[in-house]
């Protein structure tokens, strides 16, 4: 079992500061349960998995996520799952937008220093 540090939600910004915001002028936010929901829809996710064993895998993860709770300090991956997770997030298939990337720190960080033993 790996043990992922949760983190608030973040407003989407550029290094300059300047806020990301939809067509209605609303800031953009994400939270560490969509990046992960994300991370799934990648085309290099789980590729040591083909056809209808990595649909399976995906929803698995997904079924996974939607069980935490993440207003607790922490939520929970099978290692399977949290390799999987790892190895898209330190190289996905298109690299991180770099206006973007800057606020998606928070969460590639408290993926990549998942811990083995319960906090």
């Amino acid at each position: 079992m790996k043990y992922i540090k949760t983190v608030p939600e973040i407003e989407l910004a550029d290094l300059q500061g300047r806020k990301f915001v939809d067509e209605n002028k609303n800031q953009l936010k994400m939270d560490l349960k969509s990046f992960l929901v994300n991370l799934l829809s990648d085309s290099k996710f789980a590729e040591d998995k083909l056809g209808s064993s990595k649909l399976f895998f995906i929803v698995e993860i997904k079924n996974q996520i939607d069980k935490q709770d993440f207003n607790k300090e922490y939520i929970e991956l099978e290692n399977e799952q949290y390799k999987a997770i790892k190895q898209i997030t330190e190289n996905p298939s298109t690299e991180y937008d770099s206006r973007l990337a800057y606020s998606l720190l928070p969460f590639i960080k408290t993926i990549l220093e998942a811990s083995d033993e319960k906090p």
